[in-house]
Parts: structure tokens; sequence; C-alpha cells
């Protein structure tokens, strides 16, 4: 479950989405019925590219990780995001101990999903954007000791799919017309992990990011 901080930030993070959505939907001036109707989808709409790298630097297990991660999509009349995003474990995540010789775990993983979002701004120098991912995940505990006897003694106890919602909050800044650097945070939700060394909760955590975006003049 999320506490009530995370659903708080997620709300007010969707307010925010809504609202940058209500703006650009009002209608300019009288175009007749065809008007009536907005879409995010029109041939009017101005489409562009997009793509970003993304540094995230969270905890895992009580841990210190780096997450990497990359975005693709479409940036709609420059204030909508759509497109696809994924993040893995960078970092050594080390925690607890296996059941021969005491030696640690080794946590591996990453997930990926749909990225939705909206931007505030973006002809200002400085100015924020809201993504939201929507996706799905697995990671995977490994013993490196599991048998003590061979030298390639890696071997997997646990490993689990789950689902994950992860929020987002950036402030952007436009280096040049199609170059932004950005940092923010996010707060990573996850559900459904059936692990027996590892909770929900030991993957679920606020990560502080920072992102590198092309494209979306």
């Amino acid at each position: 479950m999320m506490d009530r901080r995370a659903e708080a930030a997620l709300c007010g993070l969707l307010m925010a989405l809504l609202a940058t959505f209500q703006v650009e939907a009002q209608p300019n001036g009288n175009r007749g019925r065809d008007s009536d109707i907005q879409s995010l989808l029109h041939r009017d709409n101005e489409l562009s590219a997009m793509g970003m790298v993304d540094f995230k630097f969270t905890e895992l297990i009580d841990t210190k990780a780096l997450l990497l991660g990359a975005k693709a999509g479409m940036i709609i009349n420059k204030r909508f995001l759509f497109g696809l995003g994924g993040y893995g474990i960078a970092s050594n995540v080390q925690f607890g101990s296996g059941p021969n010789g005491g030696q640690p775990l080794q946590l591996y993983g990453g997930y990926a999903g749909m990225l939705l979002g909206g931007v505030i701004a973006p002809e200002q120098v400085v100015h924020l954007s809201i993504p939201i991912l929507l996706g799905a995940g697995g990671v995977e505990v490994s013993d490196a000791h599991y048998f003590p006897s061979f030298a390639d003694s890696e071997f997997t106890i646990d490993r689990s799919a789950f689902f994950v919602v992860e929020p987002g909050l950036d402030i952007e800044v436009n280096v040049t017309r199609t170059l932004r650097v950005g940092i923010g945070a996010s707060y990573r939700w996850v559900s459904g992990a059936d692990l027996t060394t590892l909770s929900d909760a030991d993957l679920t955590d606020w990560s502080g990011n920072f992102s590198i975006r092309l494209g979306g003049k």
C-alpha cells in the first residue's frame, strides 16, 4: 500500500497534469463545428520525436542504487508526452546473506512501460515536466556462492514479475531548441512482487533524477 505522503504526491502530480491538458484543450476562437471537439491527435497538431537518457539515484532494500534508463516517443504541441520508457539496475545491489557461507545475495532487474506526461510552459527557458510511467518489470535474487565447490557457483534462488507506477516532477532547462537537461524526483510504487526474500516495500521508494532529452523542438 502507498503511504499518505506518496498518495498526496501522486494526486498532486495527476491534478497538475490534468490542468495542463485542460489549458491546451481550450478552443481558440470560433472555427465552426469541427472545432467543437478538441483532440490530441489531429492533423493541425505539431508532432515531434524525442529521446531521453535518464539516471535515477534511489534505494533498493535500503541500499543506495543507480538505475539507468531511456525514453522515446512523441511530443504533441510541445506540451504532451507519449511513448515508452524503461530502466535497469546499473549498480551492485547486495543484501542479506545466502544459505551457504553467509555471503550477501545479489539483486538484478528492471522495469519498462508506457510513458505519459505533460510539459508546463515549454517555451520558457526553465519549465516543468510531469512524466508518469505505467508498466511492469522483473527482479531476480542470485546467490554467488550457492555451490561453494564449483568455480561458477552463482544460482538464482528467487525471481518475480511486478507491476509499477512511477509519477515524477522534473525541472527542465532549454539548452538549445532541441536539447534539454532536467533534474527532479519520482516515486516508484511496486506491487505484486512474489518473492520470499523481498517485499514490495523493498522495491518501492523515491528517486532523484537527472535527464538529457533530445528532440521536441
